[in-house]
């Protein structure tokens, strides 16, 4: 599966909806609420665990000024492409985590890291995952998770929701375990935090 129109498709077949798009931008009800909704569906299934196809590691860049938070000495800008932080830690000592928070700059609504080391790394799933990218696994308990969303949109279908999610549930498992089979232990690199864990 190459695109998210596949996957959307595939979402509306769970729901036995023939009614398939070709573009996000067509005007029908299918097309719409897939349109409003794969983002935040996609971001939540994410978070569900630490993927290793949506894992990186990257520096953290430090953010101006200092925190207004006195417990914490340092603050760092929140990766744009991040959709969830698993880990911070030193680039000199990487296999050891350091404390820290989710903060922000209320001026201008810019979220932080606040932590208490300088220079810092994070560890990260990010949101700017390719379709292309998914294992199949991932991939099915998605469609089964967006399928639940556009029945409760569309027809406030309670019985079609909790079958969507029950079968969602279910998958997610099967991928949670075939991922992990997938991922050896991964010794710490010192050097260059910019590649993702994948290049």
């Amino acid at each position: 599966m190459d695109s998210i129109i596949e996957l959307i498709n595939l979402s509306l077949a769970n729901l036995s909806n023939n009614n398939f798009i070709a573009s996000l931008d067509e005007e029908n009800p299918e097309a719409i609420q897939a349109a409003a909704r794969w983002q935040g569906v996609l971001n939540s299934v994410l978070t569900t665990y630490p993927w290793d196809f949506a894992t990186k590691h990257d520096d953290l860049a430090p953010a101006p000024g200092t925190p207004k938070n006195a417990a914490w000495r340092y603050h760092y800008l929140y990766p744009r492409d991040c959709v969830m932080i698993r880990r911070v830690y030193s680039p000199a000592s990487p296999e050891r985590d350091e404390p820290f928070q989710r903060g922000s700059l209320p001026e201008n609504a810019v979220q932080t890291i606040l932590a208490n080391d300088t220079p810092l790394a994070a560890e990260f799933t990010r949101k700017d995952v390719l379709v292309s990218s998914m294992p199949p696994l991932f991939l099915n308990a998605l469609s089964w998770r967006l399928s639940a969303e556009i029945a409760l949109a569309q027809h406030a279908d309670q019985e079609k929701y909790a079958m969507c999610i029950q079968a969602y549930g279910a998958i997610l498992e099967e991928a949670k375990v075939a991922d992990a089979n997938e991922s050896g232990p991964i010794a710490p690199v010192v050097g260059n935090w910019q590649r993702s864990r994948h290049g």
